[in-house]
């Protein structure tokens, strides 16, 4: 009996149809790891923002309550702000920066939107938030009510507050976060005397 040889193999159906099931399945694999690698770096930005708002809060939380007011060639600002604080080796000062726009400061380079704190012991400011919208302190009296004129009413200043709104990633790759929305209470400077 004569054997005829085997002709084992694909036709051309069958390689198009495996090619096509492995194109559609490398398409999901390759979006899928595509759209982690997004979520994951929009939850980093995301966590950078919280982490960089608890810090400076803590700081500013800090400082507002050692103060014991203003030092007399710094008035506040919706900006900036100088508390005197009282330390063992006498007054320091903290002082707080909203630089808008992109600047360099005593040989630091401060980006857009960024929020500084400089404290006396180099004068080195140091950059406490990043990536903000928008930035403001506000000022209250002993009453509660807010204090805008900052060259006749510094005196009446009992409470201070900031509000800011960060955001940060890119909208174009899809790593751009929702906006954080950071704020404090309205801190009472504890070791200023009241007055009105």
């Amino acid at each position: 009996m004569l054997r005829h040889p085997s002709h084992a193999g694909f036709t051309l159906v069958e390689l198009l149809v495996g090619m096509s099931l492995s194109l559609i399945v490398m398409t999901g694999v390759l979006s899928t790891f595509s759209f982690l690698g997004r979520n994951l770096n929009r939850l980093t930005n995301q966590q950078q923002l919280e982490s960089e708002s608890r810090r400076a809060l803590a700081y500013f939380a800090r400082d507002v309550r050692l103060a014991s007011g203003f030092p007399d060639d710094t008035a506040p600002s919706v900006s900036a702000v100088t508390f005197s604080i009282v330390a063992s080796s006498g007054t320091t000062t903290a002082a707080y920066h909203y630089y808008p726009s992109a600047t360099t400061v005593s040989g630091v380079s401060i980006p857009a939107g960024s929020v500084t704190r400089t404290a006396p012991a180099d004068g080195t400011p140091v950059v406490l938030l990043t990536n903000l919208l928008d930035f403001d302190f506000t000022y209250y009296d002993a009453n509660d009510s807010r204090v805008t004129d900052f060259t006749n009413k510094i005196t009446s200043i009992k409470k201070v507050a900031v509000d800011f709104r960060s955001q940060t990633g890119n909208s174009a790759n899809g790593t751009r976060t929702p906006v954080l929305q950071g704020n404090s209470p309205r801190l009472t400077l504890r070791n200023k005397t009241w007055s009105d």
